[in-house]
This record gives C-alpha cells, structure tokens and sequence, in this order.
C-alpha cells in the first residue's frame, strides 16, 4: 500500500470540509473544562463523590437537551445558524464562569454551556452529509474524526498544567478556542438549508420527506435499530472513563491514574496513526459491515481486562478497542447520512445523539451495580457480552435493510 494512496483522498475534499476539520482540531485541542470536571468539582470546589456524579450528570443530560434543540433549527435555518449560536454562547458562558471559581453559581454556568455545546455536533455531522457525495463521506467523516483526535491527544497535556497553576486560565482558555473556531465558521462556512443541496440519486434514503420528523424516523426501523445499538456501542465506549480507571487504579495503586493517562494518550495516538489507513482499506466495505467488525473489536479488546492483564496485554487491549472505535467513527455517520432525508438531517442527527447519549448517562450505573453485586473483573465480562450482542445487531441490521427501504 502506497502512503499517498491512503491520503489522495484527503486532497479531493471540498474546501469547507478542511475549514470543519481546522474547527474540531481548535475546538477540541480547547475543550479543557469538561474532561477535568469531575477533578474541578471535587478538588477545587469542594464537591462530594455524590455531589459531584450529580452535576456530572445534569451537564450530560444538559448537553443532550442542547442537541434537541438544535435539530429543527438547523433544517430550517442551516447549520451555520446552529454553529454560531452553540459556538459563540458557550464561549462567553465558559469565559464568564473563569470568574466565579469561589461561587456556587459556577455549576449553573457550566451547565448551561454544556447546552450550548450540545449544539454543536449534530450540526457538524449535518453539514458534512450536506457538503460531500456518498463516495466521499466516508473520507470526510474520517477527516473529521481525526481533527477530533489531533485536538485530543493535545488539549489534555496543555489543561493538565493550566488546573495545578492557573485554573481560571482552564475556562478562559477553552473561551478562546471556542472563538477561533466560531471565526472560521463565520469566514469560510456556507450556510446551507436543504433547498440549496444537490440530489445524490444514488442514495435513495435521502430524498426529502414531508410531514413530522419524528413519525419518518419511526418509520425507518432500521435507522431506529442502528440508533439503538450505537446506545449498547456508547454504554461499552463509556467504560474506557468508568471502569478503565477503576482498573487501573486497581491493578497499579497509587500509579493507576499515570497508567490510565498513558493508554488514553496511547488511544488517541492509535486514532490518529491508524484511522487514515483504516479508511483507505475499508472505504468499500458497507458501513454496517465495518462496524460489526468494530463491536467484535470491542468485544475482544475489553473482554480481555476480565483478567489481570500485565502492562504490555494491556497496551493491546487498547490497540484492539481502539481499532473498533474507529470503525463506529468512519462509519456511523455515513450510514446515518445515507438514510436521512436530507431536509430533516438536523433533526434526525438530533434523535440520533439523544439514543447514543442514554447509553453514556446509563453505562456508569449499571456498571457500577454489576461491579458491587460481582466484581471488577466481571463487569468487564459483560462488556465483552455487549459487544458480541451488538456484533449479532448490526448482521441483523444488514439483513434487515434488505427488506425495509426508506
């Protein structure tokens, strides 16, 4: 396989694609706050452990609220509309809330932002579908994907420092990133609304659909399916910041939160070597396809920390979940877009991330229970259960879209 082969791909994306890319690379790399607020709750505001898992909560239930909202707004607005609303008033809630770090208040605001940056996915993703063909989805979703990563395996190395010296500059810094990335929105995205779209007549699933949104989504019970089995994909994904951590802590002491920052800084490290080779292979194959391979990676990769796993097995573990990780990534998005009428893409990514977010507010309690009523290394035998339960789904799936058609 030729290197320039993987990447030629890349180079024939449309410009405004590149410009999404630049924003989730800044927007990411910036996005300090909320990964370290379980951390700012306890340690610096003086949060309990209960007190904590209820905000922590309320901002995930917040952030999905904010992604309702945003789908009707987006289709009959455009997604820029929704770009600059969820992008502007997150940053100035978050730049406001570096000045209330001794105030009660500051949970409120956080809270509220996460509304606002609920926004902002479902009208990305949207407006990937909007701007690309069928044929070059899958290489603009892995785009996409991979400017999420870049941003990743950055912003938590630069937001490590900033919480132990200057914990406002946490808030005003991921302020910043908010604005420069709003600024390329407003520069170089163009506000496009379903009328302006050209019809891809090789994707049937897409032509325009009259009547409620709600009642076309029903009506495609394979798009319904695939929502609900990307819930059982983030219930297992939500382990890796739950029970990974646990484990770690378990297996290392006082080192287990060192080990658990070295897998995740090896995960984003696998995304982004990996994910432009895994695209170009697999650019072909059916998504459904891929992403049953993709839960039987998790399968493996997780069902592997039912045992105690020295440190090297445990670096595979996270190459082989990893690997799944990118094939949901590559390709949820593409099937979700084939199959969405294109002047309700808002709303049904909108419905999408709703289903996917109960499966990451859930998977703590329920891995929490089965952990109590069994042991650590039990849950992660379920997990594995979840991924050969979703592997079995999307064969169904497959078989399934053979007979119903939107």
């Amino acid at each position: 396989m030729r290197i320039k082969n993987v990447f030629s791909p890349y180079r024939k994306l449309s410009g405004p694609i590149w410009v999404l890319f630049i924003v989730q690379v800044i927007n990411r790399m910036g996005d300090f706050v909320h990964p370290f607020l379980t951390l700012l709750l306890t340690r610096r505001f003086g949060y309990s452990e209960a007190a904590t898992g209820f905000w922590v909560t309320v901002n995930i239930v917040a952030g999905t609220l904010g992604v309702m909202s945003a789908g009707k707004v987006s289709d009959r607005h455009g997604r820029k509309v929704v770009l600059f609303a969820g992008l502007s008033l997150s940053a100035a809630l978050i730049a406001v809330s570096g000045f209330f770090l001794s105030s009660g208040l500051i949970v409120y605001l956080l809270v509220l932002t996460s509304f606002f940056q609920g926004m902002v996915r479902p009208a990305i993703s949207a407006l990937i579908a909007d701007l690309t063909a069928p044929d070059q989805r899958k290489d603009a979703y892995a785009l996409s994907y991979l400017g999420i990563n870049i941003g990743v395996a950055v912003g938590p190395m630069i937001a490590g420092f900033l919480f132990e010296r200057h914990a406002e500059w946490l808030f005003w810094g991921d302020a910043l990133s908010s604005a420069a990335a709003l600024a390329f929105v407003i520069l170089f995205i163009p506000n496009l609304r379903h009328q302006d779209l050209a019809a891809h007549p090789e994707s049937a699933g897409e032509a325009e659909c009259g009547g409620s949104a709600l009642a076309a989504f029903l009506k495609r019970p394979v798009l319904v399916g695939f929502c609900l089995l990307i819930l059982v994909v983030n219930m297992m994904y939500t382990q890796t910041h739950f029970a990974l951590p646990l484990y770690t802590d378990r297996l290392f002491g006082e080192r287990g939160a060192l080990m658990y920052g070295r897998l995740m800084s090896f995960n984003a490290v696998v995304v982004v070597a990996f994910t432009p080779f895994i695209s170009h292979l697999n650019r072909t194959q059916a998504p459904l396809v891929s992403m049953r391979l993709g839960s039987l990676l998790y399968a493996a990769g997780f069902a592997m920390m039912a045992f105690h796993l020295p440190v090297p097995a445990l670096f595979v573990s996270t190459l082989v979940w990893t690997l799944g990780e990118i094939m949901f990534s590559i390709n949820s998005g593409v099937f979700m877009a084939a199959n969405t009428p294109k002047n309700l893409r808002g709303q049904f990514q909108a419905y999408r991330e709703f289903i996917a977010s109960s499966g990451r507010i859930f998977s703590p309690l329920l891995a929490g229970f089965a952990i109590a009523s069994m042991s650590l290394y039990a849950a992660w035998v379920f997990v594995g259960i979840l991924g050969l339960a979703a592997a079995a789904g999307f064969w169904a799936l497959e078989r399934a879209q053979r007979v119903h058609r939107p």
